[in-house]
């Protein structure tokens, strides 16, 4: 009998014992578990931390104006827009000049920006033949400077060598008169010889100074054909061939 109850007391002993010993691995267990989880779920975060990053770095990294020639029948003339990330040429005169400038606010930086682009632009007709652009004015649209020249087509073929625009840019944002005189500067002119236009050669030297990977994509807009340019610091002039492209309106 007292045999019986030493077992029987043995048997609680070991019903309780195996129960915390359950217990304690399943804690452990769930400790365990609860560590996998964190660590597959920090790996996941930093992971997609990683991915934010380096998008972040490289949309920041890459530089890239566009500039449009369009060939307009409704004006007969060109019209030339180069459109500027407002951040990034703020930043470019800032290291250009060595001071800091303020686009949105200032006339007088916007005014150095457009003048050093402009400097540094020119469209060939031909190796001899450059087209000489107005400069119809500046804007600034959102997050974007916008930068506008234009040229009568039948000027195309003209021999006049390009030489910097003489004639000061207008401010159109804060300009009351620009618009009429924009609409004066787009009077009709005369297509007749243009039909012969096979290439033009667009030149930008600008930024590459600031930034190694700049890079500019020109459009030419004739009717419903686009043919479009790559310029880089290694190809900074390319000869755009207008395939199929006819001018005469």
């Amino acid at each position: 009998m007292m045999q019986q109850r030493c077992l029987a007391k043995l048997s609680d002993k070991y019903v309780i014992l195996n129960r915390f010993v359950n217990v304690g691995l399943f804690f452990q267990a769930g400790l365990l578990f609860k560590w996998l989880y964190f660590f597959k779920a920090g790996r996941y975060f930093h992971l997609v931390g990683l991915l934010m990053l380096s998008h972040s770095v490289f949309a920041h990294q890459q530089k890239i104006a566009y500039t449009t020639i369009l060939f307009n029948s409704r004006t007969a003339n060109i019209e030339v827009s180069h459109r500027f990330l407002l951040h990034d040429a703020e930043h470019a005169l800032n290291a250009l000049t060595k001071k800091p400038h303020n686009l949105i606010e200032s006339q007088t930086s916007r005014q150095l920006f457009v003048d050093y682009i402009l400097q540094h632009f020119s469209i060939a007709v031909s190796a001899q033949t450059n087209l000489m652009l107005k400069v119809v004015g500046y804007e600034i649209e959102g997050k974007h400077l916008w930068i506008y020249q234009e040229a009568p087509i039948d000027a195309v073929v003209s021999n006049a060598a390009h030489q910097p625009d003489t004639v000061q840019p207008v401010d159109i944002e804060h300009s009351s008169s620009a618009q009429s005189s924009n609409e004066q500067a787009l009077s009709a002119q005369s297509l007749s010889g243009m039909s012969e236009l096979s290439e033009l050669t667009v030149s930008q030297t600008a930024l590459f100074e600031v930034w190694a990977d700049q890079n500019f994509h020109i459009n030419v807009e004739i009717k419903t054909q686009v043919y479009s340019a790559l310029l880089s610091k290694e190809r900074p002039t390319q000869t755009i061939q207008l395939t199929d492209a006819n001018i005469q309106y």
